[in-house]
Formats: C-alpha cells, structure tokens, sequence
C-alpha cells in the first residue's frame, strides 16, 4: 500500500511540478522577449534560475524514478 501511494505521490507532484515549472519559465520569457505586462517588474540576471528550473528538474526527477523503479514482471517458472 505505501508503495502505491509513493507511486501516486510521485506521479501526480512530477507532473505538476514539471508544468508549473515550464509555465513559470515560459511567463518570464513572454514578459523578457514579447510584451512585458503590468505585474512583471523584471528580473536580475540570475533571478530566472530560481524556483522554474528547480520545480522542472525536481519534476523530472520524480517522473524518471518511476519509469526506473518500474521493472517489467518477469514471468514465473512452471
């Protein structure tokens, strides 16, 4: 059961944190690149290598332990 719920765990939170990440990323490079919109005050030089990345790298972290941890069921011997 617990391995279940880490599985779920991790799937859902890989997934979201890949999203969230890559939506971060991509509203700082709209507002650097193509239009800046009011709420966008800007960024330093190393600010966008702040919490986008790291929510993207985590994400894909989670989602490749569980393609790892997934062996293929071997079948048994009569």
């Amino acid at each position: 059961m617990l391995k279940v719920a880490r599985y779920i765990f991790r799937l859902t939170f890989g997934v979201l944190a890949v999203f969230l990440g890559l939506g971060i990323i991509g509203w700082m490079c709209y507002n650097e690149f193509i239009e800046r919109l009011p709420q966008y005050g800007g960024f330093h030089w190393w600010e966008p290598f702040g919490i986008g990345p790291a929510l993207v790298t985590t994400g894909w972290y989670w989602l490749k332990s569980l393609a790892r941890n997934a062996a293929p069921m071997k079948p048994r011997p009569n």
